[in-house]
C-alpha cells in the first residue's frame, strides 16, 4: 500500500472499530508525555475519539492526573498502538491540548453511562498516595464532571509499521506541511 489517503482511511477503519469495541486491539494505546523533570512518562489509555478530517486523537482522562500538568507545560506527546493479531504498529507523534469544563467535555460527559463516570467520582486525585485502602471514597457521580478531561492530539505524523514474514512495511505520513504526503522508510 502506497498511497496516504488510502493507508489513512485504513486506520481510520481500524481506529473507528477500535472505539466501538472494547476488545479491538487497538482499543488501548501507550501515551508518553514528558513531566517537569523532563524525563518520559508513559501510561495506557483508551482510544475515545479519532478524527481523520481534521487529524485528531483523543482520550479521557481524570483532570487532577500528572499528564495533564505534563502537557500543560509540554504538550509534545507520543502514542503507540500495537495490535498483535493483525501484525501492525502505529506510533502516532503530535502536540496535545486539555479540554476541561467546556462544550467538548459536557457533550462527552453526558454521553457517559454511570459506570465510566466514576473513575472521575473519586476523592483522592490518580497517583495520591493512600495510607489507608478506605481512604478511597467516592463524592457523587454528576460532581465527577469537575475531574473531568479529554486530551486532544492534533496528529503530526503516524508511523505505520506493518510486520510480515514476507517483508516488514513501514510508512511515514505526515501532516506537518498541512497537506498529507507519505514516505516509504525501512522497517
Amino acid at each position: 500500500m502506497t498511497n496516504a489517503n488510502e493507508l489513512l482511511a485504513q486506520i481510520s477503519e481500524s481506529f473507528d472499530a477500535a472505539i466501538k469495541s472494547a476488545k479491538h486491539p487497538l482499543r488501548t494505546a501507550s501515551v508518553a508525555t514528558v513531566s517537569e523533570l523532563g524525563l518520559p512518562q508513559v501510561r495506557t489509555m483508551v482510544l475515545r475519539k479519532f478524527d481523520e478530517v481534521n487529524k485528531l486523537i483523543g482520550f479521557h482522562s481524570d483532570y487532577r492526573s500528572d499528564k495533564i500538568a505534563h502537557i500543560t507545560k509540554n504538550p509534545n506527546i507520543q502514542i503507540l498502538f500495537y495490535d498483535k493479531p493483525g501484525k501492525l504498529q502505529l506510533r502516532i507523534t503530535g502536540k496535545a491540548k486539555v479540554h476541561y469544563q467546556n462544550n467538548i467535555t459536557l457533550d462527552a460527559w453526558n454521553l457517559m453511562v454511570d459506570n465510566p463516570k466514576k473513575c472521575y467520582s473519586c476523592k483522592s486525585r490518580p497517583g495520591q498516595l493512600l495510607h489507608d485502602s478506605s481512604l478511597l471514597e467516592y463524592i457523587k457521580i454528576e460532581d465527577g464532571y469537575n475531574n473531568f478531561s479529554i486530551i486532544e492530539c492534533a496528529i503530526s505524523t503516524i508511523d505505520y509499521l506493518y510486520l510480515a514474514s514476507t517483508g516488514h512495511q513501514r510508512y511515514l505520513i505526515n501532516f506537518e506541511s498541512g497537506s498529507i504526503s507519505l514516505q516509504h522508510i525501512m522497517p
